[in-house]
């Protein structure tokens, strides 16, 4: 509140007995003067008003006022909420200039306010027609009088005039302006009679004069304008919270290698499905398809609207970051333009949950460190996170990256966290979205069985066209449609298809072909990688065609030539330096902040005469500037972790002496065969012999790690490789993953593991699933054999009954119409299992079997079935827009 805009009014024959009527009010503009209806309610069409600003000592005489809004009469008393009127000063100078805006506010959620405004009450009446200021100070509390419409204050400290008879000892304060902190929120009106003394009022808000006819348009004839804010603070921090986190949602989370910024995330985004997994799906071994239920792809946007407690599974780059982002920007933009949900998304990444904090302030210390950047402009206090944003509505916490949360215990911790909130006393309050890579065997099963988990789908053919329009258009490219299509036929020469599925190897392929359109495209995964980085290097830091010094040297040159000289000798290993540091965190797991961890790279030492301070602004400059690092909770992290992957493979494999010894690390587990392990595939079965397991570390890195050691020369990955696919099922599996991947392979690598896994999916003597697993896997390396031996696997009535539905269920995934007669038979097996069943009828629906439909209704309607696979069936059959379906889930819910 500013104090030089307070204002004293006289109405001259306003009050009783034609008598005059003193009032208050606040100069919004040097000539405009808001104030109460009812002071100057009486005074003639075109009568005289006069006002008097407050000064100490007064120098400003009465200035001449008329009322110029309403326009019309008022009854206040049906509406005693439009209690309020606005004066223009005569003259073209009014009561002066005043600094700076008025800023108006509104009173949201259940919280006391803390307000103050500055009257002339009767109780401060003084001989000679004089009064002095009396200060209201106190609280408006949201909660009382909520239906009269009016703002109701308490005034808690300070003086509380006595009562008068036949009036109030406030008269004379009515058009005082009620400020909370910078912001004004309503205009005094009333001294309420529900307390004993005089200290509740009522002022009518702001939020109700804004949408009066002509205020909103008075106000701008006078230069004022009216935007309203968050008064109180828990709604402050809430609104400037998620001001941040829709513009921080909203830009697109990769830097690209196209002139100019990169395009919104919306401009590129093409929202994706996902399919319900089985709980040990979402394991790293059992990733793939065969572990899906036959269910239906749902829309990620529909399963993330207001979901239980989940978990959203997906391989490196398949969408999982833009999904929670999109979901973060489009409820906050639902929750700022008041159209509400059931839930509010709060993103944060995985690792900011580790530490031993309250959910509350990890939550809180997560935003304020990652939004700093994106215009946060305080720290958010963690009781924001201890309520519900609104009454009836839940926290959505979006937890993106687990996978990343290296250390199994730290892992695990997360994980517990999660479970004991989603169990406990909290549990309505928050909902949590998991996203992850598929995790090692049983990880998850920390959250507990009734914890769905999802396949997040990668993109199909058809969607692929629609993707490289978006970013060609982004990209200002001619025609992008039609260059689209020629992009489209380029990954299938260049058998690309596949791994453009995938949603970041899609963004990363289109701009690579928006910034060359001619040239051809980069084979393989690293290759890709390669040119992206080459590209993004050479627009991060082309010289300057005048010559000119770099902006970077700025805060280093003013300490001498030495100091420049130290600086571009960093500058110019920049590309080594980030690749120390992704060595270090990917290879070495070393979590130490990332500037202390590029410090021990020799071309980054400090020069003696530049400040500590100073060399750390300069080294975050330059990294950030490289393209490849961002600022997040107050450190320095890589734009994607399959590019901290990348750029740790390359780093390490320069050195072919380093590169052969980590090679020989990560493939060099040897193991040996006993009758125990004949489930394993491995042959020669010969007692005592050695085979060789997968590596630990993640599939996506170990890709890398090969497509770098063959850009070096390095030999050894092919014979590695060889010896895993000699090493029966879980070896085979590996290398289907890094094939899937785009992990340039051997040819000789690819046709053994084809081999041996269809001598696996035939082999008599081992269990059926593992058959069925072995046959989808060569399904996965585009073996056409693939799809005989699944539907001899869906006819063999040898096998269990449900290894005979997957195997048939994974034959309609190729749309292969011999899936649909034994599918339809299974469905009607009553010695299966009966989600089984329900599984086999799902499966039909996605060959497009008009006998689905049918079948499902029957299942709905079985008695002798498990509820829960009952609901299963009448929800696929609602899906399908069966008319049946409608009454048939209302019986069973």
């Amino acid at each position: 509140m500013d104090q030089a805009r307070v204002v004293e009014v006289w109405a001259p024959g306003a009050g009783q007995a034609g008598t005059g009527r003193v009032g208050t009010g606040y100069l919004l503009a040097d000539r405009l003067v808001l104030t109460s209806y009812h002071v100057v309610q009486n005074v003639a069409p075109g009568g005289r008003v006069e006002v008097r600003p407050l000064e100490v000592p007064q120098r400003t005489g009465w200035l001449a006022a008329a009322r110029c809004w309403p326009h019309e009469p008022v009854d206040l008393d049906a509406a005693p909420d439009h209690d309020a009127a606005l004066l223009v000063i005569d003259g073209p100078h009014g009561a002066g200039p005043s600094a700076g805006a008025v800023r108006f506010g509104r009173i949201t959620g259940q919280d006391k306010v803390p307000c103050v405004g500055v009257g002339f009450p009767e109780a401060e009446a003084r001989p000679g027609s004089r009064r002095d200021t009396m200060p209201v100070r106190g609280h408006v509390d949201a909660l009382h009088a909520r239906k009269s419409g009016m703002l109701t204050v308490h005034v808690d400290e300070g003086v509380v005039p006595r009562r008068v008879a036949g009036g109030s000892g406030w008269a004379g304060s009515s058009g005082t302006a009620v400020f909370c902190g910078p912001l004004l929120v309503g205009v005094l009106a009333t001294d309420r009679p529900v307390a004993r003394d005089a200290s509740v009022l009522g002022a009518v808000p702001v939020t109700a004069l804004a949408g009066l006819p002509g205020f909103r348009d008075t106000l701008t004839a006078h230069g004022v304008g009216l935007r309203l804010e968050h008064a109180s603070p828990a709604a402050r921090h809430l609104a400037d919270y998620l001001t941040a986190a829709h513009r921080a949602a909203t830009e697109h989370p990769y830097a690209g290698v196209l002139p100019g910024a990169a395009p919104p995330l919306a401009a590129v985004y093409l929202r994706q499905q996902v399919r319900r997994l089985h709980h040990d799906a979402a394991d790293r071994d059992r990733e793939d398809h065969a572990a899906s239920t036959a269910a239906g792809a749902t829309a990620a946007d529909d399963v993330l609207a207001d979901p239980p407690t989940c978990v959203v599974v997906a391989g490196p780059g398949g969408g999982k970051s833009s999904l929670l982002r999109t979901r973060m920007a489009e409820g906050a933009t639902r929750f700022l333009d008041g159209s509400g949900g059931a839930v509010l998304p709060v993103l944060v990444p995985a690792a900011a949950l580790t530490a031993d904090l309250p959910l509350r302030r990890a939550l809180a210390e997560a935003v304020t460190a990652n939004l700093t950047h994106h215009g946060l402009s305080d720290s958010i206090p963690p009781d924001i996170f201890a309520a519900a944003p609104q009454p009836g509505m839940r926290w959505l916490v979006l937890i993106d990256g687990l996978d990343e949360v290296t250390d199994p215990a730290a892992r695990h911790r997360v994980l517990t966290r999660v479970a004991r909130v989603s169990g406990g006393d909290d549990k309505d309050l928050y909902r949590f979205v998991i996203a992850t890579r598929p995790l090692p065997d049983g990880t998850l099963d920390t959250l507990g069985a009734d914890v769905p988990r999802y396949d997040l789908q990668p993109f199909g053919d058809d969607d692929l066209p629609q993707v490289a329009s978006g970013w060609f258009r982004a990209a200002g490219l001619p025609h992008p449609d039609a260059a689209a299509e020629r992009f489209v036929l380029a990954l299938d020469g260049s058998r690309l298809t596949a791994l453009a599925r995938v949603p970041l190897m899609a963004a990363m392929l289109c701009q690579l072909h928006a910034a060359a359109p001619d040239q051809p495209l980069p084979a393989g995964r690293g290759g890709i990688y390669d040119r992206f980085i080459t590209l993004l290097h050479k627009r991060q830091h082309t010289a300057d065609a005048s010559g000119s010094p770099s902006p970077l040297l700025a805060g280093v040159d003013r300490y001498g030539p030495a100091a420049s000289a130290q600086a571009e000798i960093t500058l110019d290993q920049l590309e080594d330096i980030t690749g120390h540091l992704a060595a270090e965190r990917q290879q070495a797991r070393n979590t130490r902040p990332a500037l202390d961890i590029v410090q021990s790279h020799p071309s980054t030492k400090r020069p003696d005469r530049v400040p500590a301070d100073d060399w750390n602004a300069f080294l975050s400059t330059a990294l950030r500037g490289s393209g490849q690092l961002i600022a997040q909770a107050g450190d320095l992290v890589f734009l994607h972790q399959t590019l901290q992957e990348h750029l740790a493979a390359r780093h390490l494999m320069k050195d072919r002496h380093t590169g052969a010894q980590v090679l020989r690390r990560v493939f060099h587990r040897p193991y040996r065969y006993w009758p125990s392990d004949r489930g394993l595939g491995i042959e020669p079965r010969v007692w005592g012999s050695r085979y060789w397991v997968p590596p630990r570390e993640d599939p996506s890195y170990v890709g890398f790690l090969l497509d770098a050691a063959h850009h070096s020369g390095l030999t050894a990955g092919p014979r590695y490789l060889s010896r895993l696919a000699r090493s029966g099922v879980e070896g085979c599996d590996f290398i289907v993953e890094l094939a899937g991947l785009g992990t340039a392979l051997p040819d000789e690598t690819l046709h053994s593991t084809a081999n041996r896994l269809y001598r696996l999916a035939q082999n008599t003597f081992r269990e059926g699933d593992d058959r069925v697993s072995a046959a989808w896997s060569l399904a996965e390396l585009g073996d056409p054999r693939a799809a005989d031996l699944l539907y001899g696997l869906a006819h063999d009535t040898t096998l269990e009954g449900d290894d005979r539905v997957e195997a048939a269920g994974l034959l309609a995934e190729f749309g292969d119409p011999r899936a649909a007669d034994p599918l339809y038979t299974l469905a009607h097996d009553t010695t299966l299992s009966w989600g089984y069943r329900v599984d086999a009828a799902e499966s039909l629906v996605e060959l497009g079997d008009p006998r689905a439909a049918d079948l499902l209704y029957a299942l709905a309607q079985d008695t002798t079935l498990d509820r829960r696979y009952r609901v299963q069936a009448a929800e696929s059959l609602l899906e399908l827009g069966d008319p049946r379906a409608a009454d048939t889930v209302s019986l069973l819910q």
